[in-house]
């Protein structure tokens, strides 16, 4: 496995997008709360998917790695 040094950022900073993803998805369904996407040209709330294969199903049509973006506040981490 290549170490961090040997990976283009572009592909270092995708992995940290997903892994932020991933906590704003479970964080949502812990507490009931919708999340927040720019998708279309227009903010949506949309619920998050109860299991991973309907987040797989839900992302099928978008471009690889790039599931619809959390809004990024203050707040985020």
């Amino acid at each position: 496995m290549k170490s961090r040094i040997d990976q283009p950022l572009a592909k270092l900073a995708d992995a940290a997008f997903e892994q932020a993803s991933q906590k704003v998805i479970e964080r949502a369904r812990q507490f009931g709360t919708p999340i927040i996407v720019w998708e279309n040209e227009a903010i949506k709330e949309v619920q998050p998917p109860q299991d991973r294969s309907a987040l797989d199903r839900q992302n099928s049509g978008r471009l690889p790695g790039r599931p619809a973006q959390p809004a990024a506040g203050p707040n985020a981490e």
